[in-house]
């Protein structure tokens, strides 16, 4: 079979998709789809493979937090004479595969105005054949009319644990741009040749966070609502929440992230005056403590 080598795909994202938090960090939302079982706001390999009669990403009632984890697995699929060896892997990126071919592509990530340091988990991990599993995540631009920017580059390998442990990975920051986007991927092999991933090695993955430059941040599995209006802005900009919440902040960052507003939130709706912002993008952020309950952006006309 044809070697794919990821790596390649993943540090040239070729798709943009716009979200407001890091979702599902906790692995505990899940939904059916048909004969399977997905994590809500991940993309899997599960869609591909499942047509094929299994699946290398499922539900696990083996947790470090909450009630579930995600069980990523390295497995053989034959079919005929052809076999074709598949990871155990989880990405927020658009995640493509041709069963016939084996290429593998990916493309894009969530909404994420701020520098990220650190990602932060709790890992358990069976190899097969002396593997190791890959943590890889980036952080990257979108400049209008020009290509993308990528930003930042963190990775790192865990290695055999039947316990549930930390890991922590630092993000190599290649510029001092600002990025718009974030991506994770976790897979279950360190292995990016598709035709020699060691078969059987299954990785448990569970309460997900990261460092970012306005913060420590533990990301919810369910977000908060939050809606901001009217988006362009001229003289004022409404925030409304479906309940009330006494220790909720609104922080308010200009393009260059630098906090221009800071406001405790506790109602369901507040109006902020922006006569003085200057014209421009600026990015806001709902938290409790160092929970990150959503987060966005909005224009100043």
């Amino acid at each position: 079979m044809k070697k794919i080598y990821l790596l390649i795909y993943l540090l040239i994202p070729t798709s943009f998709i716009i979200a407001q938090e890091l979702p599902n960090a906790g692995l505990e939302s899940w939904e059916t789809i048909g004969a399977y079982e997905e994590p809500v706001d991940w993309n899997t390999p599960n869609p591909f493979t499942s047509l094929l009669g299994m699946v290398a990403v499922s539900k696990s009632d083996n947790a470090a937090e909450g009630q579930f984890s995600a069980r990523l697995e390295s497995i053989l699929i034959e079919l005929g004479p052809l076999q074709y060896k598949v990871p155990g892997l989880i990405t927020y990126a658009n995640f493509n595969v041709d069963i016939t071919s084996g290429d593998f592509t990916f493309g894009g990530g969530v909404y994420m105005p701020f520098d990220v340091f650190n990602l932060f988990g709790k890992y358990k991990y069976s190899p097969a054949e002396n593997d190791s599993a890959t943590v890889l995540f980036y952080s990257y631009a979108h400049p209008e009319g020009g290509e993308i920017d990528t930003i930042g580059i963190g990775y790192g390998f865990l290695h055999a644990d039947v316990e549930w442990s930390d890991f922590s990975f630092p993000m190599i920051m290649l510029n001092d741009h600002t990025p718009d986007s974030f991506n994770v991927l976790l897979m279950s092999t360190a292995t990016f040749e598709l035709d020699n991933i060691p078969v059987g090695s299954v990785l448990y993955v569970d309460d997900l966070s990261i460092e970012t430059s306005v913060g420590l941040f533990n990301l919810p599995g369910k977000k908060t609502t939050l809606s901001a209006y009217p988006n362009p802005a001229t003289d004022f900009i409404n925030f409304n929440a479906p309940e009330t919440n006494n220790y909720r902040i609104l922080r308010i960052f200009d393009l260059a992230g630098k906090e221009v507003k800071n406001v405790a939130f506790s109602g369901r709706s507040i109006r902020l005056n922006l006569s003085g912002f200057p014209e421009g993008i600026y990015s806001y952020v709902l938290q409790q403590e160092n929970t990150l309950l959503n987060s966005g952006s909005f224009v100043k006309n």
